[in-house]
């Protein structure tokens, strides 16, 4: 097992923005935080998570799972292990281990324990055995106040073997242990309440953490802005996108939701050893979740696109509403990535003509699809395939999503059926590039009308 020696202080990042706090750092230095870092949490966000939880292997893969599980009940974590999953491709591994992110001991917030013990489940997971290859290791509360089994994540941290090791291979504190694998994300819910055993607050924190406010916090503002946009807006027009159906050998790969721990990185490497570039509608609140996950996305050569903030459908909201989803999806994106998204579709994909207006003032292209895999109902990986790849024809965009094991699964039949069709699957920008697809310039009635041709919902 690894051990750190605690070093006094971490060193001063741009990227560290303790956005609850950071007024009363500058004005007043830490002394400030010692009363505050004392409150307890409210009860509502410490009770044990772990009765009747059906315990904590998840069943993907029960053989490694049960040895990942037996591996770290034996070290006693601080935090109460919620669950436990292996995934396998390729003979590779990839694990995720998910805790209580409130101590199991003093039912409190403990900056320091948390990240020594995600530094321990990290270090049990990559000694299990020289397969596995990248590790996810999150933080719980309840969501919403309450007690049930919709858990918010409030810290995460994704590592890979290589980096993981790198960032190990002298000792140092787990803070520092954690900075060297990517972007940590300990949200402000979390540092609001968190206690550090007598020490400073910031020595406990990654120098590259990722602690902004949640959009969803300000979401007023943000719909107010629209507002104004949209009243100042006259006659926007909507860019919508098309397949031209001309003989090129290419069709777009697109996989919706997400960031997702595990499956994402288990998606990722399917496609890497493919040598395919999928375009990810990723959803902002899930991006602000797992952030590292964003930019492996991106590091990797694929492409993000807007699939709004929250994933609300749009033909439940109004323009303004409808507007701050693309808009605060965008701003989050960009601020992981520094990538502008172009590219928008709709969760559900049903559209009225209030949710036209937004998007076409936001500057986004409309993309939807030619063929759904379905695979949100999590069929066998086989009738996802075969969904996915029913009719479709050079210029074709295929609709899938990440998040579950049957979606990971289909992936590799999807590629291969697509070369057998001969067919390349690349991102929506490289179709565009390649002559595979247009965008056309509509009116709002127009694209309504377009969308109807094709069979979408009007709503």
């Amino acid at each position: 097992m690894l051990v750190y020696a605690e070093e006094s202080a971490a060193p001063t990042n741009p990227l560290l923005s303790l956005s609850h706090i950071a007024p009363h750092i500058h004005a007043t230095g830490l002394s400030q935080l010692y009363p505050h870092a004392a409150v307890k949490p409210p009860p509502e966000l410490i009770c044990s998570l772990t009765e009747g939880n059906g315990g904590i292997i998840k069943g993907y893969s029960p053989e490694w799972e049960g040895r990942l599980a037996r591996e770290l009940l034996a070290v006693n974590l601080r935090h109460d292990i919620m669950r436990v999953a292996v995934g396998s491709y390729n003979g590779q591994l990839m694990g995720l281990v998910k805790l209580q992110a409130s101590d199991k001991y003093g039912r409190r917030f403990d900056a320091k324990a948390l990240q020594e013990d995600a530094v321990t489940a990290l270090s049990v997971a990559f000694q299990l055995d020289p397969q596995m290859q990248s590790v996810d290791v999150w933080a719980v509360v309840p969501a919403n106040g309450t007690h049930d089994y919709d858990h918010l994540p409030v810290f995460s941290a994704y590592a890979t073997r290589q980096d993981f090791f790198r960032a190990t291979d002298e000792p140092r504190s787990s803070s520092l242990a954690l900075a060297g694998l990517g972007l940590v994300r300990l949200s402000p819910t979390y540092l609001q309440y968190a206690c550090c055993a007598g020490l400073d607050l910031l020595s406990m924190v990654p120098p590259t953490v990722y602690d902004t406010t949640p959009m969803l916090d300000n979401w007023e503002a943000h719909v107010a802005e629209a507002q104004a946009r949209l009243a100042a807006a006259n006659g926007a027009r909507i860019d919508v996108l098309e397949g031209t159906n001309d003989g090129h050998g290419m069709a777009a790969l697109t996989i919706d939701d997400g960031p997702h721990p595990l499956t994402t990185p288990l998606m990722l490497a399917v496609l890497r050893d493919r040598g395919v570039h999928a375009t990810f509608f990723l959803v902002a609140e899930k991006a602000e979740e797992y952030p590292e996950l964003v930019r492996r996305i991106v590091a990797e050569g694929h492409e993000i696109a807007n699939h709004s903030y929250s994933h609300r459908r749009a033909h439940e909201l109004n323009s303004a509403q409808m507007l701050a989803e693309l808009t605060t999806c965008q701003r989050v994106l960009g601020g992981l990535t520094g990538v502008n998204t172009r590219y928008f579709r709709p969760p559900g994909g049903r559209l009225n003509e209030s949710g036209l207006k937004a998007i076409a003032v936001s500057g986004h292209a409309l993309v939807m699809w030619t063929t759904n895999a379905d695979d949100w109902l999590k069929p066998a990986p086989s009738v996802i395939a075969a969904n996915a790849l029913k009719g479709l024809r050079p210029g074709g965009i295929v609709l899938m999503h990440q998040g579950s094991m049957e979606s990971f699964n289909a992936l590799p039949l999807i590629i291969d059926g697509a070369g057998q069709r001969g067919l390349r699957l690349c991102t929506v920008s490289e179709l565009l590039a390649a002559g595979a697809a247009k965008i056309t310039r509509m009116t709002t009635q127009e694209a309504m009308r377009h969308l109807q041709r094709l069979g979408f919902e009007r709503e």
